[in-house]
């Protein structure tokens, strides 16, 4: 800042913001392209529902905290896990997935075949995060970092029955050798 007139930092600084800025929205459209985006338009839609599914959830997560004497009726207990998929819990007891209810419109459902989208059903895993996972694993495979199912488990922070069921997925592609 001393060696710099006033303008000149003040320029720096913009131009510091301006490239943090940049580098947030290149993330942004890395992540809509493993998730099947294709076009700046289909990522921007993309990005707005991830961001108003991360509103829902933490107005879930407040609303479920509130406690039961503010919105006794509305309260619904609530868990997220760590893929952002969320969960609640009725009167019965009985466990309803949001992404059992709401899977045909998440993004990227579509690019998935029947069987996939089974599988994401199953092991509680959102489309997008599952392309990420296929994709990363398939990476590491050519690359010759996974030969097996247990070399994966290294790689990536879930269960192993979640890793080993996409790792199948992948042998029945035939990208992966069982």
């Amino acid at each position: 800042m001393r060696f710099h007139s006033k303008e000149d930092h003040e320029e720096l600084l913009k131009s510091v913001v301006a490239e943090h800025r940049i580098r947030k929205r290149i993330q942004e459209l890395k992540e809509a392209r493993a998730a099947g985006c294709r076009s700046s338009a289909e990522a921007d839609r993309y990005l707005e529902l991830k961001r108003r599914e991360a509103e829902d959830g933490a107005h879930r997560k407040e609303s479920s905290q509130a406690g039961p004497s503010s919105q006794e009726s509305l309260s619904v207990p609530v868990s997220s896990d760590s893929f952002g998929t969320y969960s609640t819990t009725t009167s019965t007891g009985q466990a309803n997935s949001s992404t059992d209810v709401d899977f045909m419109s998440i993004s990227g459902a579509n690019l998935l075949s029947e069987s996939e989208k089974q599988l994401c059903q199953e092991i509680r895993l959102s489309p997008h995060h599952y392309l990420k996972l296929q994709e990363d694993m398939t990476t590491h495979i050519m690359y010759g970092n996974i030969t097996k199912k247990s070399d994966a488990y290294s790689f990536f922070q879930m269960e192993p029955a979640k890793i080993d069921k996409v790792y199948d997925m992948l042998s029945k592609k035939g990208i992966a050798q069982t």
